[in-house]
């Protein structure tokens, strides 16, 4: 206790042990010459003397040296368990056990940044799994855990030594092939994962039948990142759901065109709704037998700068915009408020946009217009 206290690293108290030892080797020196025959005992001299004196700061900082050198062995052995462990953490998904995001960002990294032949152009399969969120919610979330397990084993199982498999989040995994540079090959991969959903999944109180959508893309030597990668294969994956059951579609210049058309078309939309360019064209509906006016339809218009006054059915506002929402509540209180205006009641006819039917707050939207309309013509 008292020796921790005066000396509390080890590499001290190994030192003093050492110098302990040095100094009881040269007692025990001295005192051969008084206890041994003149003949036997050591011939003292000048460096004999010396030597007996330094034995102790001798095996002192032998010790010392030793038990330093020993303990920066056991740290730089336990830092590199402690490493190891921490890169397995951060490039391990923890319900799988599957390689996840980060280790796909390494790999993908590592392979762009081959030169030369070494550069190898494989395949990149980005899986979903259909109806999954149906189950979350039906059969709950551990349900839905112990099917992304499962679903993890069976890739794991059918392409070791083939295929990386990781997952990225949520019902997303990626297939990196280690050797599929054609779309037969990749083609081929993408067979296989389907036919991994022939047979159900076991989850405990329930079996369940599931499947995938695949997108396919390939690592580009023009790739400058792993997003480059994914936005090609998400591309063909959002291709890939629009066909039911298992199914998978590759990539193409003509998605990404696509894309592009739809993000300058929204960017133009939210342009023109901010400079109030929209109106609205009422037409009449008349009544077969009678030849009278029954109502009017209310028609969208878009006066374009460059196109000219153009309709809903040219401009076709992106369903998953909430700058269409927008546009389409317009209308809706919009033409209320004119019809609201008019001298003699007339029917009014409206024709939604399709993303106004999937909104949940619709049916609230219509009643509040249609209370606007009756206040209006009563006040």
């Amino acid at each position: 206790m008292m020796l921790g206290t005066f000396l509390p690293k080890p590499e001290q108290r190994f030192a003093a042990a050492g110098a302990a030892l040095g100094a009881l080797v040269s007692v025990a020196w001295l005192a051969s010459g008084t206890a041994l025959p003149d003949q036997m005992a050591p011939h003292w001299d000048v460096p004999a003397v010396m030597a007996a004196g330094a034995m102790p700061f001798i095996l002192g900082g032998s010790f010392y040296r030793w038990r330093y050198s020993r303990r920066l062995e056991l740290e730089l052995r336990a830092a590199r368990r402690a490493e190891r462990r921490l890169r397995n953490e951060v490039h391990r998904d923890k319900l799988t056990g599957l390689a996840n995001r980060a280790a796909l960002e390494a790999d993908i990294s590592q392979a762009l940044s081959a030169e030369g032949a070494a550069f190898a152009r494989n395949a990149l399969l980005l899986l979903d799994l259909d109806r999954f969120k149906v189950i979350n919610d039906t059969l709950g979330h551990d349900a839905g855990d112990r099917l992304l397990a499962l679903f993890g084993a069976r890739l794991r199982r059918a392409f070791a030594g083939e295929a990386t498999v990781y997952r990225l989040g949520g019902d997303e995994f990626v297939l990196a092939a280690a050797c599929a540079p054609s779309q037969a090959d990749a083609e081929m991969l993408a067979t296989r994962v389907e036919k991994l959903f022939e047979a159900p999944f076991d989850l405990g109180e329930t079996r369940i039948a599931s499947g995938c959508s695949i997108g396919i893309a390939f690592i580009e030597r023009s790739d400058k990142s792993t997003s480059d990668v994914l936005k090609r294969a998400d591309l063909a994956l959002y291709e890939a759901k629009a066909i039911s059951g298992n199914s998978h579609a590759f990539h193409s210049e003509t998605l990404s065109h696509a894309v592009r058309q739809r993000a300058e078309a929204e960017r133009d939309l939210t342009r023109g709704f901010e400079a109030e360019e929209f109106f609205l064209a009422f037409l009449p509906i008349l009544g077969i037998e009678s030849g009278s006016i029954g109502g009017f339809q209310a028609l969208l218009r878009w006066r374009h700068p460059h196109l000219g006054v153009i309709g809903a059915e040219t401009f076709e506002p992106p369903e998953q915009s909430a700058t269409t929402l927008a546009l389409a509540a317009w209308a809706l209180q919009s033409a209320c408020r004119q019809a609201a205006g008019w001298s003699f009641p007339k029917g009014l006819t409206i024709a939604p946009f399709v993303s106004q039917l999937r909104d949940r707050d619709f049916v609230t939207h219509v009643e509040r217009a249609f209370r606007m309309l009756a206040f209006r013509r009563n006040a």
